[in-house]
């Protein structure tokens, strides 16, 4: 009885995709995704996806040449139509924005440099002067890497390195001791008033 109802549902699929393929080609579609781990039927496969990032790309720099073009015909057509006031007053003020960015940006590097320099005696500000500003930075960030001492964490070599805090203290330590650190005792007495 079971084999039967099998062999009738695998008859009426077949009928199925004899009669309308694209509803198969849907389903099919259906199961991959399904397969894949996609759990909404509405989900995009990984490789379309990247397909169409592709394309909306190269339509994006498309779309960007062109209004370059449009905006270089526009000043060519401008200047064929004798509107050279029109198109010197536009690049006038396009051209006052750059050069005051550019004073700017002028100013903080020459600040930068400066006080790279600061950082260097009088004779390598000689020798370093003529070095672009990125080359300087790094040079002088490798010199004070190298030129940085490494700090001694042994006990100090004098005061009260035995950190002595009560008069027990001074007591326990053998006659040695006492006597090398006896300045550190008497201190010991002399702040404890």
């Amino acid at each position: 009885m079971e084999n039967e109802i099998k062999m009738e549902k695998n008859e009426s699929s077949v009928v199925e995709q004899n009669n309308d393929t694209q509803s198969a080609d849907k389903q099919n579609v259906a199961n991959q995704t399904a397969v894949e781990g996609n759990d909404s039927p509405n989900s995009v496969p990984y490789a379309r996806f990247n397909e169409i990032v592709k394309q909306n790309k190269k339509l994006n720099d498309k779309l960007d040449k062109l209004s370059k073009q449009q905006e270089a015909d526009r000043m060519k057509e401008m200047e064929e139509q004798n509107k050279f006031q029109e198109l010197y007053t536009e690049l006038k003020a396009q051209n006052q924005k750059l050069t005051e960015k550019n004073e700017y940006y002028g100013k903080l590097e020459q600040e930068e440099r400066d006080g790279l320099l600061a950082q260097l005696s009088e004779e390598e500000q000689e020798i370093y002067s003529d070095l672009p500003t990125t080359k300087l930075r790094t040079h002088i960030a490798n010199m004070s890497s190298k030129n940085a001492v490494a700090s001694d964490k042994s006990a100090a070599i004098r005061g009260n390195n035995l950190k002595i805090k009560h008069d027990s203290d001074i007591w326990k330590m053998n006659s040695q001791d006492r006597k090398s650190s006896w300045g550190d005792v008497l201190n010991h007495f002399k702040n404890k008033k």
